[in-house]
């Protein structure tokens, strides 16, 4: 398009919406791959790829009043423009909201992947990261006159430097997000969101990285699922970003390499110290947060359990008092039988 909306333009209080779908290499003047004015545009699991504008908003444009692009569970990724590289929102009310959604690769001078003006942008569980802005706002751009920049249970990391620019931080209401080089408001952190694999764009979470279970499920409109349709949350909390980190179902292997001694010799009710050795072999998807032993003594008696110490290698090894005592009538003496649990 020459001026407005590559891929499709809405005006005046009509209304698009995508589910499904690919909106992809499209340009415009502003607004590469839409052009929203005064009105609505609806984007359920649609990917929104490597669109570019010459001004505004290379995935999209947002302008004039109650214009309020919505993005659920779909991504934004690869857009090009000079303001905006994933869209730009201008005009009083003009909100741009994204939930589950992920915005990446972006690229522009100012606002890799939004600029605001006027308007706001609200997230919620999204994940902004690896956007580029070759004079400011790696992370997103607010001018002066932006009323709000809300988000909850977001990642906005990884993006270049500065990650963000708020020219009002009493209006930006971030709370509950991973975000880079900090920001005040309730529950946020600063520290990498350990990404599976962050140069190939997996954006799912590692298991221990902190924004497992540090989100809120206070807010008014969570999902109820990610990016994926998994159920949200899984654990103690909502997870940060598009992607809920499922808990850890399988089952890890569990070894026994040794005892010593393997035979307690004579049966005098004396303690014996017996050093058993293992391993504990996780999958690739699981964490181990704690692990612990039970010691079940044939007779029900002299039983025992505890935590384990495990090395970073999933080894251990503990010592065991036992009693060296046997059933009168029992020819092949007592035993005992160690049972794992991972959890």
């Amino acid at each position: 398009a020459t001026q407005w909306g590559g891929g499709d333009a809405v005006q005046q209080y009509a209304g698009f919406t995508a589910y499904d779908s690919v909106i992809e290499n499209n340009h415009a003047e502003s607004g590469g791959g839409f052009y929203v004015r005064t009105g609505g545009l609806f984007i359920h699991r649609t990917q929104i790829l490597n669109n570019t504008a010459t001004l505004y908003g290379g995935a999209f444009f947002s302008f004039g009043f109650v214009s309020n692009p919505n993005l659920h569970d779909s991504v934004v990724a690869g857009n090009l423009a000079k303001d905006g590289g994933g869209f730009y929102s201008w005009g009083r009310s003009a909100d741009a909201r994204a939930t589950n959604s992920i915005i990446t690769d972006n690229v522009a001078e100012y606002g890799g992947p939004f600029y605001t003006r006027g308007g706001g942008f609200f997230a919620r569980n999204s994940t902004i990261v690896n956007n580029t802005a070759t004079v400011e706002g790696g992370g997103g751009y607010a001018d002066a006159d932006t009323n709000y920049v809300p988000s909850v249970n977001s990642v906005i990391y990884h993006n270049s430097s500065p990650p963000v620019l708020l020219l009002d931080p009493a209006n930006t209401v971030i709370t509950y997000t991973d975000i880079e080089g900090g920001l005040l408001g309730e529950g946020n952190i600063d520290a990498d969101p350990q990404f599976v694999d962050l140069a190939d764009g997996d954006y799912h979470l590692r298991s221990g990285s902190p924004c497992i279970d540090s989100g809120t499920s206070a807010e008014n409109g969570l999902p109820d699922h990610d990016i994926e349709g998994n159920p949200r949350p899984q654990g103690l909390n909502y997870d940060m970003g598009a992607y809920e980190m499922p808990p850890c179902r399988e089952v890890p292997q569990f070894d026994i390499t040794s005892f010593d001694p393997e035979i307690i010799w004579p049966p005098n009710k004396e303690t014996v110290d017996i050093t058993v050795t293992g391993s504990i072999v996780l999958p690739d998807a699981c964490n181990l947060i704690s692990a612990g032993y039970t010691l079940i003594d044939e007779y029900g008696e002299h039983s025992s359990s505890d935590t384990l110490d495990v090395d970073e290698d999933g080894g251990f090894m503990l010592s065991l008092p036992v009693t060296a005592w046997r059933d009168g009538d029992d020819k092949i003496g007592r035993s005992y039988t160690p049972v794992s649990y991972t959890h």
